[in-house]
C-alpha cells in the first residue's frame, strides 16, 4: 500500500445511518429513507418502499452475518445507492466517490458497498465512519479523541490517532453488539469499550454518532452524555456534517483546531478503488471492576518476538451428547480452547516431500488429514493429535503458527448446518470473534471464515471445511499487522488439506 502526495475531495459521497442513506456533494446533502421492498417481480426502493407493508430497512439488513446472504446485500446496496444518487440529484462526475461505512465493517461488507458506489463513479474511496467523523469534529491534535458509533446492530468505540498531514487514522476498535443507550448497565459498558480502546483513563473527548449525533437527537444525545460521564467532553457529528468534511473544498484550511469542515481527503493506495486508513482491532476487554488497563498480559518470548502464550479457541458443532434433553443443543456450536502447549518436540510424522530446494514442500500428517507446508514446519507436540489437534510452527519462529483441529460429526451434518450454527456462537463471542463470513472461498476452497481476536498482540484468522462426517478448522495465528509473514503458507495449508 502506497501512499499519494495529492489530496484527493470526493466529488459526491454516501453513508448511512438506521433507516436514511445520505448523500452529499459540494454545497449540498440530502436524505432518502434506506428502504426496500419487492413489487411483483421488481424491487424498488427509498419513499415508494415506505408504502409497502413491512419493507426491509437496508441498514440494518447489512448489520447481519446471515448465512447466504452476500448477493442480496450487494443487490440491495446497489439498488439504494443508485436510487439515491437519482433522487437526491446527485452530479454525475468522473471524480471519486466516498463510501462512509461503519468502521468495524470487515473487507466483504466493504467490498459490496464499494461495488455499489462505483456505478456513480469511475474512482471509489472508502473511508471509515470513525476517520470521517474525526475530520468533521476538528478537534485539537493534543486531545485524546475516541468516537462511539451509535447504530441498531449496537455500539462500536474506536480509538483515532493525532492529526497526520493526511488527518486522522484508525487505531482500535472494540465494538457491543447487545448494547444500547437504554442498557440498564450501559455506563459499565460504554466506560469498558472506551478504556479498551484508549486505555488509562479513558478519552478526552468523546465523537458520537448515529442517532445521538443527528439534529434530531436531543434526548438521546443528553443521555449520551451522562453515560460517558464527567470530565469529557462530548461533540456530536451528524451523517451531513461527515459528507461536508470529504466533499469540501481542497483550499479549505485543514489544520485541526482551525474550525475548517472541508479537510480534503488522502487516498493511501493507488488505483480506482482506493481504502484510507484503519488500522489494527482489538477486542473490549471484560469489565475488571476498575478503570484502567490490566497489564498482566501472558506473554512469552522467543527469538525476541513477544507472541501470545495462549493458543486461539477453535469453534466447533459439538455432537449433541447421549442422554442429553435440550433438542436445540445439537446444532449450536461449542467452544474448544486450544491448550498451551509445552516446549518444542521434533515430529515424526513430517515426511519431506518435493523437491529440494528454497520452497521444497513439506506433508504433514494429522490423524487423518494431511497437508503441505514449505520445508522446515512441524508439528510442535505429536501427542496433542490424538486429541485432534495440532500445532504447526516454522523453524526458528514461534511469533507465528498454524493449528489444525478437527472433530467429528453427527450423521447428516452437511455444510449448511455447521455454517448456521457457527454464526449462533460466532455472534455469543462477538467482539472476539468477528468478520464471520459463512459462504467464501480461501486459497480455491469453500470455506466458513472468521477472524479471532484473543488478546492485544495477536490475531487469528480461521478457516472451517466440512467433510463427510468430519470438521476441520484451520487457524492462522500472528502478531498484528504481520498477515503478509504468514498468508502464503496459511493459504497453502488450506489448499492442500486432505483426507486420507
Amino acid at each position: 500500500m502506497t501512499s499519494r502526495d495529492e489530496a484527493v475531495v470526493a466529488a459526491v459521497a454516501f453513508t448511512m445511518t438506521s433507516g436514511s442513506m445520505h448523500i452529499g456533494w459540494s454545497g449540498t446533502t440530502r436524505s432518502v429513507p434506506a428502504l426496500a421492498a419487492d413489487v411483483g417481480e421488481r424491487r424498488v426502493f427509498g419513499a415508494p418502499a415506505g408504502e409497502v407493508a413491512d419493507p426491509l430497512d437496508v441498514t440494518e439488513f447489512a448489520d447481519i452475518a446471515a448465512v447466504g446472504t452476500e448477493r442480496e446485500l450487494g443487490e440491495l446496496l446497489t439498488g439504494l445507492v443508485a436510487y439515491g444518487a437519482a433522487t437526491a440529484g446527485a452530479p454525475d462526475t468522473a471524480g471519486p466517490a466516498c463510501a462512509i461505512h461503519p468502521t468495524w465493517w470487515n473487507e466483504r461488507r466493504r467490498d459490496l458497498l464499494r461495488t455499489a458506489v462505483r456505478q456513480v463513479a469511475g474512482d471509489t474511496i472508502l473511508l471509515p465512519v470513525a476517520v470521517a467523523a474525526a475530520r468533521a469534529a476538528d478537534t485539537a491534535p493534543h486531545e485524546r479523541c475516541a468516537v462511539l458509533e451509535f447504530a441498531a446492530g449496537g455500539v462500536t468505540a474506536v480509538s483515532v490517532a493525532g492529526f497526520a498531514p493526511d488527518g486522522p487514522t484508525v487505531e482500535r476498535v472494540a465494538r457491543d453488539p447487545d448494547l444500547s443507550l437504554y442498557s440498564p448497565d450501559a455506563a459499565a459498558r460504554l466506560e469498558s469499550l472506551l478504556i479498551s480502546v484508549c486505555g488509562g483513563s479513558g478519552p478526552e473527548v468523546v465523537v458520537v454518532t448515529g442517532g445521538p449525533g443527528e439534529p434530531s437527537g436531543v434526548e438521546p444525545l443528553a443521555l449520551a452524555v451522562d453515560l460517558v460521564g464527567p470530565g469529557r467532553r462530548v461533540v456530536p457529528v451528524a451523517a451531513s456534517e461527515m459528507l461536508v468534511a470529504v466533499t469540501g473544498s481542497p483550499s479549505a484550511p485543514t489544520t485541526p483546531g482551525s474550525g475548517a469542515r472541508g479537510a480534503p481527503t488522502r487516498s493511501t493506495m493507488d488505483g480506482p478503488d482506493r481504502t484510507l486508513p484503519w488500522l489494527n482491532e482489538v477486542r473490549a476487554r471484560p469489565d475488571s471492576g476498575r478503570p484502567g488497563r490490566d497489564g498482566r498480559v501472558r506473554t512469552m518470548f522467543v527469538a525476541g518476538a513477544m507472541v501470545p502464550a495462549l493458543l486461539a479457541a477453535a469453534i466447533f458443532l459439538w455432537p449433541l451428547l447421549a442422554g442429553g434433553d435440550d433438542a436445540d443443543v445439537r446444532n449450536l456450536p461449542e467452544v474448544v480452547a486450544a491448550e498451551e502447549t509445552p516446549n518444542t518436540v521434533e515430529s515424526p510424522s513430517v515426511v519431506p516431500t518435493g523437491d529440494p530446494g528454497p520452497r521444497a514442500s513439506t506433508r504433514v500428517d494429522v490423524g487423518p488429514l494431511n497437508l503441505e507446508l514449505p520445508d522446515g514446519w512441524r508439528i510442535r507436540d505429536p501427542e496433542t493429535v490424538s486429541a485432534g489437534r495440532a500445532e504447526l510452527i516454522p523453524l526458528g519462529g514461534a511469533d507465528r503458527r498454524i493449528l489444525v483441529v478437527y472433530r467429528d460429526l453427527p450423521d447428516g451434518t452437511d455444510a449448511g448446518s455447521v455454517a448456521s450454527a457457527l454464526v449462533a456462537r460466532a455472534a455469543e463471542r462477538a467482539p472476539v470473534i468477528r468478520d464471520l463470513d459463512a459462504d467464501t472461498t480461501f486459497a480455491d476452497r469453500k470455506v466458513v471464515a472468521y477472524t479471532e481476536v484473543p488478546d492485544d498482540y495477536s490475531v487469528v484468522r480461521w478457516s472451517v471445511l466440512v467433510f463427510p462426517g468430519l470438521q476441520v478448522s484451520v487457524g492462522c495465528q500472528y502478531l498484528e499487522e504481520d498477515w503478509t509473514r504468514i498468508r502464503s503458507e496459511c493459504e497453502q495449508a488450506v489448499h492442500t488439506l486432505r483426507l486420507g
